[in-house]
């Protein structure tokens, strides 16, 4: 009896072995996975886990049941791919597309690699601290709304965290390196970003909602649509920045800027769509457009300029302009300088009564008459600006009033960029560019 009861226990326990074996999968030697009836993937062992081509990690065809992943301690590195939905682009009703919602990492962790979780369905993650790397597009389109980051992560890869639910960030001392938007497309409102960073990538918080961001002094370089589409209303460049690039700050609504005199490139665009009024800026090169539809009335360029570009000026309310003469290139456009002016009519010919004055204090020698309406100041102004210019309004009438309509309408037409392709003879033409003519 003892011997028939020693053998069924030992059928029992190699039965319940053999399902163990068939549950408990290899995935390397020292690593293995377990799927659970409640949709928990648990990887255990120690080590890397292993790298697979996309899709071809051995869960992949239970991919629709995985609603949580439990990384055990010991393992290393998440590789990439190994529980991204990238392949099916937020698509959850795919047979093959994962429904993980949670994610429990080790604390031997240290790095997780490029897509590893990328557009599933995370919303609190925490990063446990031993964290060094997370890799682009890890955490890209997922739903998170909780972060916690450790002082162990030292490089955010590109994307890692783009296109989530994210409304504040606090990253922490170490990081030195943040890829380009790996912060964009959230809901931040509240940043702090450490004294560890040197740069700050192409567009890493474009499109939040921030109002305020304090800048470290270590940063040297604001890249490209780095804080494009927020809210920020008061910003003040620290010292060290040399470069701030393209879009760097675009659509915002900063009324209150400070730039020191260590910037030096202001790119493209990089402060167009805001609300400045007071502006003081000694870049050596402002880019094209790079103040474009503020309302600065208050204007103050720097000896240290040398080149500003096209339009960089363009849809402001600038009204003492004083360019250094240190500035050795103007781009098309760069500033509209005009006077407003009151008419009044004699008979068929509109006469100037009185226009606005000092619009300008100083422009570099090369700067002339027939070159002024190149970079959006109007002739109207220059005359104004440099009195020795010729008056063609004045000198029009003048051979006007002696009935040399032919002279006159040489003066008219040198004194204004108006032409009208209607032929009323010299007489005729003069009533219509009198009253276009200075400006």
């Amino acid at each position: 009896m003892r011997k028939l009861f020693t053998i069924l226990v030992i059928l029992l326990l190699t039965t319940q072995a053999d399902l163990y074996a068939k549950k408990v999968k290899q995935l390397t030697p020292d690593i293995t996975w377990e799927l659970h009836k409640d949709g928990t993937l648990v990887i255990s062992g120690k080590g890397e886990m292993p790298l697979y081509e996309r899709d071809k990690y051995p869960w992949v065809k239970k991919a629709n049941k995985i609603t949580s992943v439990v990384i055990g301690e010991g393992i290393t590195k998440i590789n990439r791919y190994s529980f991204s939905n990238y392949s099916y682009k937020k698509n959850y009703s795919n047979k093959k597309s994962y429904q993980i919602s949670s994610v429990t990492l080790p604390s031997t962790l240290r790095t997780i690699d490029d897509y590893a979780f990328t557009f599933t369905r995370i919303k609190n993650l925490k990063i446990p601290h031993g964290v060094e790397t997370i890799g682009k597009l890890a955490f890209k389109w997922c739903q998170i709304t909780s972060l916690e980051l450790p002082s162990s992560v030292k490089h955010i890869g590109l994307e890692a965290f783009y296109d989530n639910n994210l409304t504040n960030v606090n990253l922490p001392y170490g990081i030195n390196w943040i890829g380009p938007s790996a912060f964009a497309n959230n809901k931040i409102a509240s940043l702090k970003l450490p004294s560890s960073l040197t740069k700050i990538s192409s567009g890493t918080f474009s499109n939040n909602n921030l109002s305020t961001v304090t800048i470290p002094k270590s940063v040297t370089i604001i890249g490209a649509s780095a804080f494009s589409n927020n809210k920020i209303t008061t910003l003040t460049i620290p010292e060290h920045v040399g470069i701030i690039d393209t879009k760097a700050f675009y659509q915002n609504n900063i009324s209150t800027l400070t730039i020191p005199k260590t910037v030096t490139q202001i790119g493209n665009n990089a402060f167009e769509g805001n609300k400045i009024k007071t502006l003081s800026v000694s870049s050596k090169e402002i880019g094209e457009r790079a103040f474009k539809s503020n309302p600065i009335n208050d204007l103050h360029l720097g000896k240290e300029v040398r080149k500003i570009g096209e339009g960089a000026f363009v849809y402001n309310s600038i009204y003492n302009l004083n360019i250094p003469n240190s500035v050795t290139s103007i781009g098309k456009d760069a500033f509209i300088i005009d006077y407003q002016k009151n008419y009044t009519r004699r008979g068929t010919v509109w006469w100037k009564a009185e226009y606005y004055k000092n619009s300008i204090s100083n422009l570099p020698s090369y700067i002339n008459e027939d070159n002024c309406e190149k970079i959006g100041i109007s002739r109207t102004a220059y005359r104004e600006y440099d009195p020795t210019a010729e008056d063609c309004y004045d000198k029009g009438h003048k051979y006007y009033d002696k009935k040399d309509y032919a002279t006159a309408l040489k003066y008219f037409l040198k004194g204004t960029t108006v032409r009208d392709p209607s032929s009323y003879g010299y007489k005729g033409t003069c009533y219509l560019y009198a009253g276009w003519c200075y400006g």
